[in-house]
């Protein structure tokens, strides 16, 4: 029952970060493919994936773990994340933090919306 309610936190989350173009359809299916990858790939318990947890210093994401997630990504969702994009899927690197500024779980759950819709994949590619 907790999966859910998180599963809806995250969801709801989401929604308010896409906005209007928001596909309530492909939403569902990201957020239950990110939760599910993320407690498998992290071994965390699912209470500590929320919307705001930092990857890297509340879930302990390593690099390794960035490609694990990247391919798990493409095989359930059927989209292609790039090569340079697979090891940025935890930080997100700019002029202003060249070494790295953790992404949070919604942060990642919009990335892998994007890119779905970028490609227009839909559940049951």
């Amino acid at each position: 029952m907790k999966d859910a309610y998180l599963n809806k936190l995250l969801y709801d989350e989401l929604a308010k970060a896409v906005g209007q173009e928001y596909d309530p359809v492909v939403g569902n299916e990201i957020v239950s493919v990110v939760h599910e990858s993320l407690t498998e790939v992290l071994g965390v318990d699912v209470e500590k994936i929320v919307p705001d947890a930092g990857l890297v210093s509340k879930l302990c994401a390593e690099s390794i773990d960035s490609l694990d997630m990247a391919f798990r990504i493409e095989k359930e969702l059927g989209i292609k994340v790039l090569g340079e994009e697979r090891s940025a899927i935890f930080l997100e690197v700019t002029p202003e933090c060249p070494d790295g500024r953790e992404k949070t779980v919604l942060e990642l759950t919009k990335y892998v919306y994007g890119k779905a819709k970028e490609q227009g994949c839909v559940v049951g590619c």
